[in-house]
């Protein structure tokens, strides 16, 4: 008996550690303001990236195995800037 009341307790000094008060409106502004900026300042250190896709397309017979012929080719570019 002894034993589960110990560890009631001891679970219960656990869970209140959970129940902190709520942060002030200023204090929440804050901590927003602060992420945010970390956020802008991670995302502006990161490096501009170019892509650049070229596809080839092909035709082929089943008829005529290894014969591949080309019917078009397509590009596709984009630089974004984040």
């Amino acid at each position: 008996m002894r034993c589960v009341l110990v560890t009631a307790i001891a679970m219960l000094m656990w869970c209140s550690s959970g129940w902190a008060q709520r942060p002030s409106d200023a204090d929440a502004a804050a901590l927003i303001e602060r992420s945010r900026q970390k956020a802008h300042d991670y995302a502006a250190s990161l490096p501009d990236f170019v892509a650049a896709e070229i596809i080839h397309r092909y035709t082929g017979s089943e008829a005529v195995k290894g014969f591949w012929s080309p019917t078009e080719i397509g590009r596709a570019s984009c630089r974004e800037r984040v």
